[in-house]
């Protein structure tokens, strides 16, 4: 008797990707990019990735070059606005079924390595 598995969830990962970024409250720092470290994850809404074709996934290059071009021309006071915008961006695919952001700030505040937002998104949640 052999056993089984089927995939239940895939998630796309991107992981510590460093971006500049016109993000935050003050003015001031709107005016010059700043360094905000990205993690990204991406649900698939297939989960079954049948027999190895990136058709049936989602190329992280692409997102990365994605989050990069969104980063470069948005402008908000919060990293949560920032989050969603991407998120957005990232539900042009319809192969994408959730997406989760992680946005912060490295050492923004004394005596904390970073500051920041999680964002969770579902497709039947997003409308732009």
């Amino acid at each position: 008797m052999s056993a089984s598995a089927h995939p239940t969830q895939t998630t796309i990962l991107v992981r510590g990707l460093a971006i500049r970024a016109h993000v935050g409250v003050a003015t001031s720092e709107r005016r010059a990019p700043q360094t905000v470290v990205m993690d990204v994850e991406i649900q698939l809404a297939n989960p079954a990735i049948a027999r190895d074709h990136m058709s049936a996934s989602v190329n992280y290059a692409m997102v990365v070059r994605l989050i990069e071009e969104v980063a470069a021309v948005e402008r908000a006071a919060l990293l949560e606005t920032i989050a969603e915008r991407i998120a957005f961006r990232i539900f042009d695919d319809a192969r994408v079924a959730g997406v989760a952001l992680t946005i912060t700030k490295p050492q923004k505040i004394p005596n904390c390595s970073a500051v920041g937002v999680r964002r969770t998104f579902q497709r039947a949640e997003v409308t732009p």
